[in-house]
C-alpha cells in the first residue's frame, strides 16, 4: 500500500454512500469547516434533543472523510494509499446545555489542552457537529506499527492523560475506513506549516 501523507478520501453525505467523491487535503478539510456550507444543517443538529433522532439526521446530512487514507470504497480491504495519520473521536465532554464555543466549554478547555500536548503533535482539530466532542488529528509512523496498534496506544494515552471515560474516546472508529464526518467550526485548527503548500 502505498504512502501519500495526509491525503484522503471524501465521500458525499449520506453516511451510506460508500463510494468516494474524490481525494482532499487536511487544508481541504480545514477549509470546509470554517466555511458556512454546514452551518445552517449544523444548527438544525444540535436544536435536536433526542440523541437518535439526531444521529439518524447527522448519518443522512452531512459530509464526510476517512482520516487514515484513500479508498476506492468505504471498506478495510480497498484502502488504496495511507495517510499516516490518525483520527481520535472524543465525544460526551460536555451536556447540550454546556455547549459554549465563544465564551469557553469543556470542549473548548481540552481542544487547549490537546493543542499543547507534549508527546503528539496536532494536524488538524474540530469540533464535531454536535458541539460536544473534538476530532483530533495526529501524524503517525506506519513503519513502526500499523493503523490500529497506533490507533489503541493513542487512545490509551488520551484516555490517561486527560482522564476520559471510554465512553468519551471512542474506540469504535478503531478501524481503518471509519469515517470522520464534516461540520461547521469557525475556529478549527490547522497546523501552520500546512498552510504554506497551497
Amino acid at each position: 500500500m502505498e504512502i501519500r501523507k495526509n491525503i484522503v478520501s471524501a465521500f458525499r453525505r449520506p453516511i451510506f454512500n460508500h463510494i468516494p467523491c474524490g481525494e482532499i487535503s487536511l487544508f481541504d478539510i480545514y477549509r470546509y469547516e470554517v466555511s458556512p456550507r454546514a452551518m445552517e444543517t449544523q444548527k438544525t443538529l444540535r436544536a435536536m434533543t433526542d440523541e437518535k433522532a439526531q444521529k439518524a439526521f447527522k448519518d443522512k446530512n452531512f459530509d464526510w472523510v476517512t482520516p487514515a487514507g484513500t479508498f476506492s470504497y468505504a471498506s478495510d480491504d480497498k484502502q488504496l494509499t495511507a495517510s499516516e495519520v490518525v483520527c481520535m473521536d472524543l465525544d460526551y465532554l460536555c451536556l447540550p446545555s454546556e455547549i459554549d464555543e465563544e465564551n469557553g466549554d469543556p470542549v473548548t478547555e481540552l481542544k487547549e489542552k490537546l493543542l499543547k500536548d507534549s508527546y503528539f503533535e496536532t494536524l488538524l482539530l474540530f469540533r464535531s457537529p454536535r458541539g460536544r466532542g473534538l476530532k483530533w488529528w495526529v501524524p503517525v509512523e506506519l513503519t513502526k506499527c500499523d493503523h490500529r496498534t497506533w490507533f489503541t496506544a493513542i487512545r490509551n494515552y488520551v484516555m490517561q492523560q486527560y482522564k476520559l471515560t471510554n465512553i468519551q474516546c471512542d474506540k469504535q472508529v478503531v478501524n481503518e475506513s471509519r469515517g470522520c464526518f464534516l461540520g461547521h467550526d469557525s475556529h478549527c485548527y490547522l497546523k501552520p506549516e500546512l498552510f504554506e503548500y497551497f
